[in-house]
């Protein structure tokens, strides 16, 4: 989760942000990618975590989806992969928000689908005949 946009930020949340037990403010500073001067102003909204934005199409069901029909397409955003992958978590932005999937069919990169439910999780692939 990103750190805080204003007000006091301390060591330990920097530490717990970066996954980190560095005590040192400049080897903090340098995983965050920062350069020199070190500023703790920099931290302001940072988070350690990346997301991958990709398109998906969603199905209703898994007949439409192997019929090759076109589906809806959706930008969802992962922390992991670039396609849609079982037990992965699927999110509606970069700010954590998770995907409501609406336990409809997303289309895989092997052109299979997976239900993802109303939290952003990815089922297993259920794969068209």
């Amino acid at each position: 989760m990103a750190l805080q946009s204003s007000g006091a930020i301390s060591l330990s949340d920097i530490k717990t942000e970066l996954g980190s037990s560095a005590n040192d403010f400049r080897t903090l500073h340098a995983a965050a990618g920062f350069s020199t001067p070190d500023s703790i102003s920099e931290f302001y909204g940072y988070s350690a975590v990346t997301y991958t934005e990709f398109q998906v199409e969603v199905f209703q069901d898994l007949g439409t989806l192997c019929a090759g029909e076109p589906g809806e397409p959706v930008v969802v955003y992962s922390r992991a992969y670039s396609t849609v992958v079982r037990a992965d978590t699927l999110y509606a932005d970069t700010s954590g928000t998770l995907y409501n999937g609406g336990n409809n069919y997303h289309k895989n990169s092997n052109g299979n689908g997976h239900r993802v439910n109303e939290r952003g999780v990815v089922g297993t692939e259920e794969v068209c005949d």
